[in-house]
């Protein structure tokens, strides 16, 4: 990459960095103008590059100058994850310019392929300095934490921080004092080793896997170099496996709330009101079960519109979660809605014979692998039984996929089982309408009950000794 493109984003990524230090506590209405300048832009290039957006707007009798408000956004028709799955490049213009293609496995069991131009991507970068803002009375600065993140080979982030490295301004760590990336590989007793070898300020990953890791680390006492901060995205934690990280082993948690659809959708409130919305970035609404709109607070279908991307264009874009959206003010200062709670976003994680765990983002990335693949689903019954749901693509080699899929499972659980693989029409939404691609049965090491709002409840142990410590 030249000298002089680099320089190009050196600058724009200072600019927009310096504004983000206002933006959160800027009034409600300086943040909507910002976002509905970025909405018209964005709606005028769509209807002058992407045939869908001039065929909706056709058939709706509607002209881009329509759409003057984030409101008349809920004008155009609802445009669901199937869709944008059964037609890639859909949403695409034709000659997409510098940028990068996002591959996500996704927990809902279908890949997805969003391409990010490289002005929304350093937009995003430049937005983590609202997290690291929130997180800064933990940690104790905005800048230099060392950071570990326990997430896949080829995942999101990694795919994001070689464009940063290849294409941006020579700042390898991103605003941190350095990076060290962990496999989730299973082996709690290892990761945990390497973990307290590197000493990091802030350990990142999934939720579900980070709440499966730390409990193990509570339930069998094991040392610790405790974190200034966990902070978790992908999938949800369970609410019993936040309470243990922070009551039983004194880490306090942050959840972000990012899709490949949208690299920066919500933030943790350092007050622990919930997500603090980007909503310069990203609009969002919520809706009912017959796509009719709903007035915070309200709890119901998260539908997105991204304001930074001309990549690949979502606008009115329902996401696939099922959340709680909130418009009173907060009284940490900063403005705009919150997202109190999110739904449908606890996948299991798959429990193996010695009591380690398999998060659902690494079986995804092998059984998705296969080209014949639309959609999977892998229910656990057993440590040792599986059942894998598989959506084939028409014309398929059924009995050759179904032998591949078996084995490519076998070989990332490590050991042997009893998989049955079925071939199927669809793959249902559970009763949160959300579907999860990784069902468990398995009772976790150290759980006594389940409860169904919360997840696996850690034993009455916790309660004494988050007192003793």
């Amino acid at each position: 990459m030249s000298g002089l493109t680099r320089l190009k984003w050196a600058g724009f990524l200072a600019y927009h960095t310096a504004r983000e230090r206002w933006i959160p506590f800027e009034s409600e209405s300086g943040v909507r103008a910002l976002a509905e300048r970025r909405m018209r832009g964005i709606l005028r290039y769509a209807t002058a590059r992407i045939p869908y957006y001039q065929e909706v707007l056709r058939a709706a009798g509607l002209e881009p100058r329509d759409v003057r408000t984030l409101e008349d956004l809920a004008r155009l028709p609802l445009l669901t994850k199937e869709e944008l799955v059964g037609e890639p490049g859909l949403c695409s213009a034709p000659g997409r310019g510098e940028g990068l293609e996002i591959q996500s496995s996704g927990t809902s069991g279908r890949s997805r392929t969003i391409f990010h131009t490289g002005a929304s991507l350093f937009l995003n970068l430049a937005g983590g300095y609202r997290m690291r803002a929130a997180m800064a009375p933990f940690t104790g600065r905005l800048r230099g934490c060392r950071e570990a993140l326990i997430v896949r080979r080829g995942s999101v982030h990694e795919q994001i921080r070689r464009f940063y490295a290849e294409t941006g301004p020579r700042l390898p760590d991103g605003g941190t004092g350095g990076e060290f990336i962990l496999p989730p590989a299973g082996d709690f007793r290892e990761e945990l080793r390497r973990l307290n070898e590197y000493q990091a300020d802030v350990v990142r990953g999934y939720g579900s896997y980070l709440g499966a890791f730390y409990r193990w680390v509570y339930n069998t006492g094991a040392e610790l170099a405790r974190p200034k901060a966990v902070v978790y995205g992908a999938d949800g934690m369970p609410d019993a496996d936040r309470q243990l990280i922070e009551e039983g082993l004194r880490i306090p948690v942050f959840s972000v709330y990012q899709a490949v659809e949208a690299l920066r959708i919500g933030y943790q409130c350092p007050l622990r009101q919930g997500l603090h919305v980007y909503a310069d970035q990203v609009h969002v609404r919520v809706v009912d079960g017959q796509g009719r709109a709903l007035t915070p607070p309200a709890t119901g279908d998260l539908v997105i519109s991204n304001l930074i991307n001309p990549g690949t264009v979502l606008l009115n874009y329902k996401l696939g979660d099922v959340v709680t959206l909130s418009a009173e003010p907060c009284a940490c200062g900063r403005s705009g809605l919150r997202i109190l709670r999110i739904e449908g976003r606890n996948d299991d994680v798959v429990w193996r014979p010695d009591g380690a765990a398999i998060h659902a983002l690494t079986l995804m990335a092998a059984l998705q692998k296969f080209s014949g693949v639309v959609q999977v689903q892998v229910e656990q019954k057993r440590t040792d039984a599986f059942t894998l749901r598989v959506v084939p693509c028409a014309g398929q080699d059924w009995p050759s996929l179904a032998r591949a899929l078996g084995e490519a499972m076998r070989q990332v659980l490590g050991y042997a089982a009893e998989i049955e693989v079925q071939s199927v029409p669809s793959i249902p939404a559970g009763p949160n309408k959300k579907v999860r691609a990784v069902i468990s049965h398995v009772q976790p090491p150290g759980a006594i009950r389940h409860d169904g709002r919360s997840g696996w409840v850690p034993d009455a142990r916790l309660g004494a000794r988050a007192r003793r410590g």
